[in-house]
């Protein structure tokens, strides 16, 4: 007397949901190596884990200078202290950011960048993921604008002529001392 047990298993919604699955990251994968902007992961000590591509053209001459490492010791140019104090504050309170803007000076670069936390399931903390975008043309533009507003001011200052601006409606917004 030989039996033989069978179990059959109909593994085509698996199939399928692998199959999606895969589709999905492929399309995530070419986003983000077509994007002008970056993405970017962290784990739960905030160090950089994975970046995408088009990173390197914009932060880094290559992976291992930014992977392993936080923004913070990442050798970025901070507006001020207490900008970077309150960004850590904001990490370690777990909470998304928008639009943080740090100088790479060793690129003579400009880059903004927005993250959110990343928790598994059980609500564990896991780190961070965000995106990236080099802002240095306006940056650059805005620096020019600055300086020529400065330039502007100073030639007012001292001209000994009345010098005004109006705007369009005919209201004044600047008068020379």
């Amino acid at each position: 007397n030989r039996f033989v047990l069978l179990v059959l298993f109909d593994l085509t919604d698996r199939r399928a949901a692998e199959e999606r699955l895969r589709d999905s990251e492929q399309r995530f994968r070419s986003l983000t190596e077509l994007s002008a902007d970056w993405y970017w992961e962290q784990d739960e000590q905030y160090r950089f884990t994975y970046l995408s591509p088009t990173a390197l053209a914009h932060v880094a001459s290559s992976m291992s200078e930014l992977l392993g490492k936080t923004r913070f010791d990442a050798g970025y140019e901070w507006p001020s202290e207490r900008a970077r104090e309150e960004h850590r504050t904001l990490l370690e309170a777990r909470k998304p950011f928008r639009d943080l803007v740090l100088r790479i000076p060793r690129l003579g670069r400009w880059a903004m960048s927005s993250g959110e936390p990343v928790f598994d399931a059980a609500g564990n903390f896991r780190g961070y993921r965000g995106v990236g975008r080099d802002i240095t043309d306006l940056k650059t533009v805005e620096l020019q604008l600055r300086e020529s507003e400065r330039r502007f001011r100073d030639f007012a200052e001292a001209a000994s002529e009345f010098v005004w601006e109006q705007d369009a409606a005919g209201a004044y917004v600047y008068v020379s001392p």
